[in-house]
């Protein structure tokens, strides 16, 4: 899946996906959350354990029904986790 596939399910602006995938955008902006609603994944920001196995579950399932997110995935979630690491830093 491209960006711009991703852009016109979403409704958000390909080049907005590929700031969020480069770690640039807002955390939890309006924008993540219609991309995260659309691939299935939480936007809760209440600290709690992660439950890795249903983690797991759930990007494999996307994976199974959609194979070529596999790899649009793995952007998102290191944009995700470079824009923690930003915030822990900045605290």
């Amino acid at each position: 899946m491209t960006l711009k596939t991703l852009g016109e399910a979403t409704g958000v602006h390909y080049t907005q996906i590929s700031r969020i995938e480069r770690g640039e955008g807002v955390f939890i902006s309006k924008n993540l959350r219609k991309i995260c609603e659309f691939l299935l994944i939480s936007t809760s920001v209440v600290p709690k354990a992660v439950n890795a196995d249903d983690l797991t579950e759930k990007v494999q399932a996307l994976v199974q029904t959609w194979p070529q997110s596999e790899q649009l995935i793995w952007s998102i979630l290191e944009g995700v986790q470079a824009a923690l690491e930003r915030g822990s830093v900045n605290r």
